[in-house]
């Protein structure tokens, strides 16, 4: 008699992933960690991420005894900062709260800032062992696909569709290979180009059997992005960078960022540059990204902020179109002038 989660649990033995930096050893701390950096990001790129967090902030002590700007700086390039925030400061609550051990019951972690349903979920049946399904992108389109629920996935009928049918195939026992299994099964097999032959539950699969696997989930309609406009100085004096704080509203709020061109509008400026424009994409907009290099003495600027070597642009919480900007004409620049000097 077939049996859908006997046959996730034998195939992930045997072709999962099971050696990610997150899983030697699992912990609760680990796999929330792990778990927040996942959303929206692929595990390639996490990996590195995750293993310089680690390293930084091995328990939920350092991390909560940290600035947010030492997080913010370990987060640098991997997005949507907003979970490095979230982060720090559940790493707080559980410190204080909970003497410093990650929940591993959904309702202790529901609360939590930044953890969701399928993130409590997560870390309660990875590292708690108890029977709760998650429902992350690659499991919706696993579900969706095996019950040829021929319907877009971000309605509220549809969600609550899935999380019915994520809980009744959640097994009992053996959580933590199940779940990891239904993860590593959506990301490797059952992707958008389905590798259905390599299926354990392919015999099984509705949406196989009708010859719809290819159309199901149904593409959700995206509207076109409006397309902004940003403009930013870098002040360069010999080998140190000008850097000012983002406001706590607006686009990278808190992070460390050339300053905004309308600051210093007003200034006559003689010997600059103009970098390629550039387009970085935010989840409701495009920024299309001017940069002016303007090399200066160590004047008083009107913007409060802090001079920085290269060596110190690891040290703080950086956006990801900035790093782009700093490492690709920045850099260099001051590369040759140490050359020099």
């Amino acid at each position: 008699m077939f049996d859908f989660a006997e046959s996730i649990i034998k195939w992930q033995k045997r072709h999962g992933r099971n050696n990610l930096p997150w899983q030697k050893p699992i912990t609760a701390y680990r796999v929330w960690i792990s778990e927040i950096m996942l959303q929206q990001t692929q595990v390639t790129t996490v990996i590195e991420y995750f293993n310089r967090f680690i390293t930084r902030f091995p328990d939920i002590h350092t991390l909560a005894e940290a600035s947010e700007d030492e997080v913010l700086a370990m987060w640098s390039g991997l997005g949507y900062y907003r979970r490095a925030r979230h982060l720090h400061q559940t790493s707080q609550i559980i410190a204080k709260e909970h003497q410093g051990i990650v929940p591993t019951t959904p309702n202790a972690l529901y609360d939590l800032p930044g953890i969701g349903k399928s993130t409590a979920h997560a870390i309660a049946s990875i590292a708690g062992g108890y029977p709760y399904a998650i429902l992350d992108a690659n499991v919706k389109r696993v579900l969706q696909r095996f019950h040829a629920i021929d319907e877009p996935a971000n309605t509220q009928k549809v969600k609550n569709q899935l999380w019915e049918k994520a809980q009744l195939h959640m097994p009992k026992k053996r959580c933590q290979v199940y779940t990891q299994g239904m993860m590593d099964l959506g990301a490797n097999i059952c992707t958008q180009k389905p590798k259905c032959m390599d299926c354990p539950i392919q015999i099984h699969c509705k949406a196989q059997k009708l010859g719809l696997q290819s159309s199901i989930p149904k593409k959700i309609k995206k509207p076109s992005k409006p397309v902004k406009k940003g403009y930013f100085i870098c002040f360069i004096h010999k080998n140190r960078v000008f850097f000012t704080k983002r406001p706590s509203n607006g686009i990278w709020p808190k992070l460390w960022c050339f300053p905004d061109y309308k600051e210093y509008e007003d200034i006559t400026v003689y010997d600059h540059e103009e970098l390629p424009v550039f387009r970085h994409s935010f989840t409701h907009f495009h920024l299309d990204f001017h940069t002016f290099i303007v090399r200066t003495k160590p004047i008083e600027l009107h913007a409060q902020g802090i001079w920085l070597g290269i060596c110190d642009f690891s040290n703080i919480g950086l956006p990801s179109a900035i790093s782009k900007v700093l490492k690709k004409n920045i850099m260099p620049l001051l590369k040759k002038d140490c050359r020099i000097s």
